[in-house]
């Protein structure tokens, strides 16, 4: 399997879609390799997150997860991974 880092962004709008953030890169085996890599990163992938919405989103939560999976959560909006 392979998992990647995806960012639950906070909603602009209550009840409308949620806000996601992937990085496709770096990518892990295993979900306790991301999960090691996102507590000494966090900051960071914070960071590049609320950059990506140009710091008028927050970002909530991370999560490691299957790529199959996110792909699954953002097939729907056409984005490729």
């Amino acid at each position: 399997m392979t998992f990647l880092i995806v960012v639950l962004m906070n909603a602009a709008v209550i009840g409308g879609p949620s806000k996601l953030y992937v990085f496709v890169q770096p990518t892990f085996d295993r979900v306790i390799e991301c999960q090691k890599f996102v507590g000494e990163f966090h900051q960071f992938i914070y960071k590049k997150a609320a950059e990506a919405y140009k710091n008028k989103i927050e970002p909530k939560q991370i999560y490691c997860i299957e790529k199959d999976t996110a792909k699954k959560l953002i097939r729907p909006q056409g984005v490729e991974i």
